[in-house]
């Protein structure tokens, strides 16, 4: 009996070594980086980066939205001072972007974008950038030779994977919102304007003729002043910020493995995809629960006159 307890004594730490170890060789590295500062947009990419930390993983976020309380293996860097949000909207204006779907993805959705003076001037992500070229010091050991993952936002520029390249980082991309028609292109979704409406639009499935040739036209000239505001913007002014011989905005998007979209079939309709396309629609609503059903008398449509609603990003009727 004594012997038996002294190997019950033993056995056990052992045990509980093992169990730990096996768990911290199961966490991951994982850096956030979302500098664009909408508060709307940065609630889901909160809740992903809290619950990864929560799962025992090390996080690090840069972000214009610190906060007080978080785990002990979640660090934050401080973006606030960086990229402040822009001061062009306005209750007149959200009413004109939602009857004039084509200036606001030709014009207004790229005003956004920060500003060449931010970025150059933004020393937490220029630090960052500088970091992995350095060898031996802390900062570099910090930034640049850690992590085993990015998660960034892909909104109207992709030039935070420059640092997912430097970093040489697998890459998901969070979208917050349904996928511009841009979006699905970097892991090859399938985008199909027949049977596919977009989401500025009111149509839904089956389309008429015309409401399919304007979602095609509609998503090539989205695509086209994607890459004439964004793509070919960045790939000129980038250089002389982080420096000479940088691959181009549209080639880095080959890095992307995975796209979060915050889209919901209930909400979204049916389509077809890719395994490297999920849909976290809800993933910032604790606890999980069934999408709400509203119904009203007043809601702008016939019979049955109710809404799925999905907060805080997402409503279809």
């Amino acid at each position: 009996m004594a012997l038996l307890l002294l190997l019950l004594l033993v056995q056990l730490p052992l045990q509980l070594l093992g169990e730990n170890t096996s768990k911290a060789a199961a966490s991951y590295e994982i850096i956030g980086l979302f500098p664009y500062p909408g508060r709307s947009h940065y609630i889901v990419f909160d809740a992903l980066m809290t619950e990864l930390a929560a799962r025992g993983h090390r996080v690090t976020v840069y972000t214009t939205f610190p906060k007080t309380n978080h785990p002990p293996n979640y660090e934050q860097v401080d973006l606030s001072a960086c990229f402040p949000l822009p001061d062009i909207l306005t209750v007149d204006r959200m009413a004109h972007l939602g009857s004039n779907k084509w200036h606001f993805v030709g014009d207004t959705l790229f005003r956004f974008m920060p500003t060449v003076e931010q970025l150059a001037t933004c020393t937490p992500l220029l630090r960052l950038w500088n970091a992995t070229s350095a060898e031996g010091d802390d900062e570099s050991d910090k930034a640049g030779h850690r992590y085993d993952l990015m998660v960034t936002e892909t909104f109207n520029c992709d030039l935070w994977l420059l640092f997912a390249d430097k970093l040489r980082l697998p890459v998901i991309a969070f979208h917050s919102s349904v996928a511009h028609p841009w979006m699905r292109d970097a892991v090859a979704a399938p985008d199909h304007a027949a049977y596919m409406p977009h989401p500025y639009f009111e149509s839904v499935a089956p389309l008429a003729f015309t409401q399919r040739l304007e979602n095609l036209v509609f998503g090539v000239y989205a695509r086209f002043i994607y890459r004439l505001k964004s793509q070919r913007f960045w790939d000129v002014a980038l250089p002389p910020i982080l420096g000479p011989s940088l691959p181009s905005i549209g080639r880095l998007l080959d890095r992307v493995d995975m796209l979060f979209l915050y889209e919901h079939s209930a909400v979204n309709g049916a389509s077809p995809t890719v395994p490297a396309v999920a849909y976290v629609a809800g993933l910032n609503v604790k606890p999980a629960a069934p999408v709400p059903q509203v119904c009203s008398p007043h809601l702008p449509f016939s019979a049955p006159r109710c809404a799925f609603y999905l907060r805080p990003r997402t409503a279809r009727f």
